[in-house]
């Protein structure tokens, strides 16, 4: 099986889309929650993982990223997008979500 492509006019669609998604979730006032990396860190250590790819289950292709834990504990690595108020920020771990999130407010 072929790597799949994209052309410009899917991420455009896609932007909107989950524009859009946030806009109705804002006016029905849902909260805001961000990927949590301290819960990514105690979850890493839970699993014995060194990394995992995390991200908003919703819009994992365009919002996910690989996770790691340094030796010290910290966690590094950076998601294009780590917060919304209708996607749920979780962790990837043998191909299961785990909500790694706490409110922005």
């Amino acid at each position: 099986m072929g790597k799949q492509k994209h052309n410009v006019i899917d991420g455009v669609s896609s932007a909107l889309g989950c524009m859009g998604k946030s806009s109705v979730a804002a006016a029905e006032g849902k909260r805001a929650r961000y990927f949590d990396y301290n819960k990514a860190a105690k979850i890493l250590k839970q699993h014995g993982r060194k990394w995992a790819i995390g991200g908003l289950v919703g819009d994992w292709r365009s919002s996910s990223g690989r996770i790691s834990l340094a030796e010290d504990g910290e966690v590094s690595g950076a998601l294009p997008w780590g917060e919304s108020n209708w996607a749920l920020p979780a962790i990837k771990i043998d191909e299961r979500y785990i909500p790694c999130w706490s409110y922005c407010d």
